[in-house]
């Protein structure tokens, strides 16, 4: 009888949890943020590129290097541009005039079942708010066989900007996920941690050299929506002594908070750069 007290006890604290008012209930599994994220990773990895640049070898053959990452976007015209940030085009045009190289900048793409290197011009920067905006060249029609998804209009979210809100981020971080010239972007999950700003938030999830361009969407199932690009990540520093208490060295580390560029911001690059072109067909 006593042991049947003991157990009684410990199940109907369990069960005054779980019916307990609503101010007192615990989260229920499915409003955690995680669910729904493998059913848009599949799509959303289709949606980005690398952006790269050749330089010649030693055996006078090409050299592809990853700089960045960046996305597709399907505009009202059904005008397909890339979107990247204005420092990776920046450091990349720098240092292509340095080596007197020709200045293209190209984008990996998928077309049928190939990876091809595309190259592209770049229609608008806006350097405050780190946007760029490119174009794919290549022959006629081939804008028309990309199998990369665009990310449209209808897409674009500033609402789901909210703080604690799952996201998934897609890109090439440190030049990782082109091997063997194939097309498998990194995809890492994260959280809006603040987003007090009203052009930039902070987001709680590792980004490295090579995440710059990548697209952040939010997860909350199943209404996903894209939310911004990763632009930064912070810096931290660790502070080394020596045995007399005078600093030796001070080495930075990734401190985990990335920004990001929101969406609006994206969009008014985007509508900037359509009309430019527009106005000045030659360009």
């Amino acid at each position: 009888m006593k042991k049947i007290k003991a157990l009684f006890l410990p199940i109907m604290a369990f069960l005054a949890i779980c019916f307990a008012t609503p101010g007192q209930q615990y989260i229920k599994p499915e409003g955690i943020t995680f669910w729904g994220t493998e059913a848009f990773a599949p799509f959303y990895d289709r949606s980005v590129f690398a952006v790269q640049v050749a330089r010649t070898n030693q055996s006078n053959g090409l050299q592809w290097t990853p700089i960045g990452s960046g996305f597709f976007v399907a505009s009202p015209s059904n005008m397909l541009v890339g979107v990247t940030c204005d420092h990776v085009i920046a450091a990349t045009l720098s240092a292509l005039n340095a080596e007197k190289t020709v200045k293209t900048v190209f984008l990996g793409v998928d077309v049928g079942t190939n990876y091809l290197r595309l190259p592209c011009q770049v229609i608008y920067r806006d350097k405050d708010a780190d946007i760029a905006v490119l174009q794919p060249m290549g022959p006629l029609g081939m804008g028309n066989q990309i199998a990369n998804s665009p990310v449209s209009y209808d897409m674009f979210d500033d609402d789901s900007v909210i703080q604690g809100r799952g996201i998934l981020t897609i890109g090439y971080p440190l030049g990782l996920g082109m091997d063997q010239d194939q097309n498998h972007p990194l995809i890492r999950f994260g959280m809006i941690a603040q987003c007090a700003e009203k052009t930039n938030f902070i987001i709680d999830g590792i980004a490295n050299h090579g995440n710059s361009g990548s697209p952040v969407f939010s997860i909350k199932y199943p209404n996903s929506r894209f939310v911004g690009m990763i632009t930064s990540f912070q810096t931290d520093q660790i502070t080394l002594w020596d045995e007399n208490g005078h600093v030796a060295a001070q080495l930075p580390y990734n401190s985990g908070l990335s920004r990001a560029v929101r969406a609006p911001q994206i969009m008014r690059a985007i509508d900037t750069a359509l009309k430019t072109m527009t106005n000045n067909p030659a360009n």
